[in-house]
């Protein structure tokens, strides 16, 4: 867990979120659209039946994790506990509830560098991976979020990169296509 959290913090520092508005980069265009926000919870935002296509069994509850500026991640794990699957919604830009808020120039600046473009999922999406965890970050509309595989035994891991983003992709997909 603490791998995850880590590598959240790291991801919210990456992506320039946090801070006041003052602090985001330059080229952040904000939008003013309000239209269909609503708030929405990571918890809630896969089925079992998706969540049971990754780890194998029926999910249990999640656990959730809230980080002190109010966010929830959730995670769920397989029945041996070598992985997990976490959903988290991101930081937003504007005063919007949590994921909302995106546009997708400040998406590509803060989450493609070093990253690998994926097609096919949402308005935008980008994958990346290292030995311990694997990410695709989505943006469907203003709302952006981020599904991840988490490996605590490296052993459980495929050795190809686009192995673990096959695994996600159907559930990212599914997600932004209920958003």
């Amino acid at each position: 867990m603490r791998t995850i959290l880590g590598l959240l913090a790291l991801v919210v520092v990456l992506a320039g979120c946090g801070g006041s508005a003052g602090n985001r980069p330059p080229l952040l265009t904000v939008p003013t659209s309000t239209a269909d926000r609503r708030d929405l919870d990571p918890c809630t935002m896969a089925t079992d039946q998706e969540l049971t296509a990754i780890l194998g069994v029926t999910p249990a509850t999640p656990e959730r994790t809230q980080d002190p500026g109010g966010f929830v991640l959730c995670t769920w794990y397989d029945a041996d506990r070598k992985r997990h699957l976490a959903v988290e919604l991101l930081e937003p830009l504007i005063s919007a509830p949590p994921g909302y808020g995106w546009t997708r120039q400040y998406f590509d600046t803060a989450l493609g560098k070093g990253a690998k473009p994926v097609a096919g999922v949402g308005d935008d999406a980008w994958h990346r991976a290292d030995l311990k965890i694997a990410w695709l970050y989505v943006l469907k509309g203003e709302l952006a979020f981020a599904v991840a595989l988490a490996y605590l035994d490296l052993n459980a891991r495929p050795r190809s990169d686009d192995a673990i983003l096959a695994t996600l992709q159907p559930l990212a997909a599914a997600i932004a296509g209920r958003a």
